[in-house]
């Protein structure tokens, strides 16, 4: 992709974020540069619905705080380099970080629940997901499918063997490792 039609890509993107805030009753003044921005310009509550079109730009994303629900296909085909997930997150819908072409690492918070069908599915360079609950999540068929041929998982030291254990995890259990493993 040559350097213009990258520029370009991105000056879309942002124009399609400012489109959606004010469809939403939001205010954008000036540019969109950061996702921090993005945010800011909706009003109270609609984060959420800003998460595919925010997503296309690429680079580091940071879910806001608040939100508990990663939707369905939300990261699908996304540039973005890496993700941050907040406390309070409960689950990830199907197919929501498929296809992820420049994230190799994922760390999970210990709230989520639930994680649904081909969630981080065929995204090749994933090789570390972290999963920091107690208790394995519910994980949704071939969630967990098509990463990195050395992917590896990680999850508190004590709940091994659930995680091995469990429905959708057991497939999985010759990559479970403890946290207490995972290089610094």
């Amino acid at each position: 992709m040559s350097i213009a039609n990258e520029i370009q890509r991105l000056q879309q993107a942002k124009a399609d974020i400012a489109e959606a805030i004010a469809k939403k009753g939001g205010e954008v003044s000036g540019t969109i540069d950061t996702y921090a921005q993005a945010i800011e310009a909706l009003p109270s509550g609609d984060e959420t619905m800003l998460l595919r079109a925010i997503t296309s730009i690429g680079g580091d994303f940071v879910v806001p705080d608040g939100v508990t629900a990663i939707r369905s296909y939300a990261f699908y085909n996304s540039p973005v380099s890496s993700i941050t997930f907040p406390e309070g997150l409960q689950s990830i819908g199907t197919q929501s970080l498929r296809n992820l072409t420049n994230v190799a690492k994922l760390d999970f918070p210990d709230s989520l629940t639930t994680i649904g069908q081909q969630a981080v599915y065929f995204s090749a360079k994933v090789d570390t997901l972290i999963f920091r609950s107690m208790n394995p999540p519910t994980l949704g068929s071939s969630s967990i499918s098509g990463n990195s041929s050395n992917l590896k998982i990680y999850v508190p030291d004590a709940s091994v063997e659930d995680y091995k254990a469990a429905t959708n995890w057991s497939t999985h259990a010759s990559k479970i490792y403890p946290l207490s493993e995972l290089p610094q």
